[in-house]
């Protein structure tokens, strides 16, 4: 008598393909967007695939334009308002911060080592055209 065993019949992969499909997200339709006027923000928009729905790119804000005379006849060029004589017809720009005063710098003489290692510094500093720094840690420029 024979010893037999049933073997299952094992299934065959070689044939099978693996296709994937990549949405490069050439068909594209942009949504959303707004013109910028003189007085309103405006907006690019959003691009979204029209395949698969995905949003391409969010888009982002567009300043307001501000009003604009250029033939000086009072009023703006692209809306018509009536602007005042003294209306500033660009948009706002930041204000220049103010640079605070020089003051005569002041420290507290340090003895011991930290001196000794800042005399060290110092020397390399002027050796190579630097600036000295105090003990403090702040740059001492020389008034002129």
């Amino acid at each position: 008598q024979k010893n037999t065993m049933n073997i299952p019949k094992i299934l065959d992969y070689s044939e099978t393909k693996v296709v994937a499909v990549v949405d490069e997200h050439t068909n594209t339709t942009l949504e959303g967007a707004i013109a910028a006027t003189c007085t309103t923000d405006g907006f690019t928009g959003k691009t979204i695939c029209t395949d698969c729905k995905a949003v391409v790119d969010e888009g982002e804000a567009i300043p307001a334009l501000g009003h604009n005379d250029a033939n000086n006849d009072g009023a703006c060029d692209a809306c018509d308002e009536k602007l005042t004589q003294n209306e500033d017809t660009t948009p706002e720009t930041p204000e220049t911060p103010e640079v605070p005063e020089e003051k005569e710098h002041t420290c507290e003489k340090v003895n011991g080592f930290k001196a000794f290692w800042n005399a060290i510094v110092n020397f390399f500093r002027r050796l190579f055209g630097q600036p000295e720094i105090c003990t403090c840690g702040e740059i001492i420029e020389k008034k002129k």
